[in-house]
């Protein structure tokens, strides 16, 4: 790459060395907010891509950069579900074009396996926009809502996804 792109532009695959591979770790949440906000907030009635529980001690953010920038990220909080310890995905986004070339499994699988090193809870849960159920349905997720809205975001669909034996038999009885 010649020089750095603004910030606020989106980063094209012609951008960066086809060569180079992205770069999966461990991110802050200022190293991930301005790709979250082109992607996620950019033509809602949103003012800041950062939620609430962001700058948590216990929230685990991850990004996928090419040349120092983000590209893709998505982040855990802490959250129950019906009353059990899980984590609650939120923010995940990737650069339009680097979507469908499997940077999103890589860096959901990356942040699923983070969370599994740091804390016993095996359950995790999002609201997934509409337009990305396939996606996580395809990374071993579940629906278990009928769709709903969003305030100023627009119609999701509320996923689950159990890890471990445990969580598997659990899923198993309660869902038939």
């Amino acid at each position: 790459m010649t020089g750095a792109l603004p910030l606020g532009s989106p980063i094209s695959e012609r951008s960066v060395d086809a060569r180079e591979d992205p770069e999966i770790r461990v991110a802050t949440v200022d190293e991930i907010l301005d790709l979250r906000y082109r992607v996620l907030i950019v033509g809602t009635k949103r003012a800041s891509a950062e939620v609430p529980g962001d700058r948590e001690e216990k929230t685990l953010h991850v990004g996928a950069f090419l040349n120092g920038r983000a590209i893709g990220c998505a982040s855990l909080l802490p959250a129950e579900w019906e009353g059990t310890h899980a984590w609650q995905l939120r923010c995940m986004a990737i650069e339009p074009s680097f979507q469908g070339k499997g940077l999103g499994s890589s860096v959901l699988a990356y942040l699923e396996d983070l969370a599994l090193k740091q804390s016993p809870a095996r359950i995790f849960w999002c609201n997934a926009r509409i337009e990305a159920v396939g996606f996580y349905e395809k990374q071993g997720w579940r629906a278990v809502s009928e769709e709903y809205v969003i305030d100023d975001v627009g119609p999701h669909r509320r996923m689950l996804r159990r890890l471990g034996p445990a969580c598997t038999e659990l899923e198993e009885e309660r869902h038939g």
